[in-house]
């Protein structure tokens, strides 16, 4: 699994095709707050902004180190709040008969195809950090969040992204 970090703010999720929309930390102080600074002031652990006419979803709260599991109508967003190893989040994943309690968010977002996980302060132009390409079929998705905690060495928040209308 490959896991993305941020230096330490939020990790955003926006459309390929719509990264040079996103601006970053660098801003004009006279049109506002930069695009980093909107993505901080999502105080819950996940949140959508308008980016333009487009939609970013941000993962706010805490940095946490965040992989991406696909499922056959979207896929997961894992954030790894503290394990032991890799390999104890990977059994978690994989056990079929692990219950998730999902919390409804309110939260869709519109994705129009392949989407760029990576750190908030970077300019959707110009990333330079560590980045996660996902590949997801164009519509909207609705977006449910769950904090679990499988054992007494990994919690973990993760964010769900399901189909609810194909383009």
């Amino acid at each position: 699994m490959q896991w993305v970090e941020s230096g330490g703010g939020p990790l955003i999720l926006m459309a390929e095709r719509d990264l040079s929309r996103w601006r970053g930390v660098d801003a004009d102080p006279a049109q506002g707050p930069s695009d980093y600074e909107r993505a901080c002031a999502v105080v819950d652990y996940v949140g959508v902004i308008d980016v333009g006419d487009a939609s970013a979803l941000i993962l706010g709260d805490e940095p946490f180190p965040t992989a991406w599991h696909s499922t056959d109508d979207g896929g997961i967003l894992i954030r790894w709040v503290y394990s032991d190893s890799e390999a104890s989040i990977d059994a978690f994943l994989s056990n079929t008969n692990c219950k998730i309690c999902w919390t409804e968010t309110g939260l869709s977002v519109p994705v129009p195809g392949q989407c760029v996980l990576f750190d908030a302060a970077e300019p959707g132009v110009d990333i330079r950090g560590e980045c996660l390409v996902l590949t997801l079929s164009a519509g909207d998705y609705a977006v449910r969040s769950a904090v679990v905690d499988p054992s007494d060495e990994v919690r973990l928040v993760l964010h769900e992204l399901s189909l609810v209308k194909r383009e």
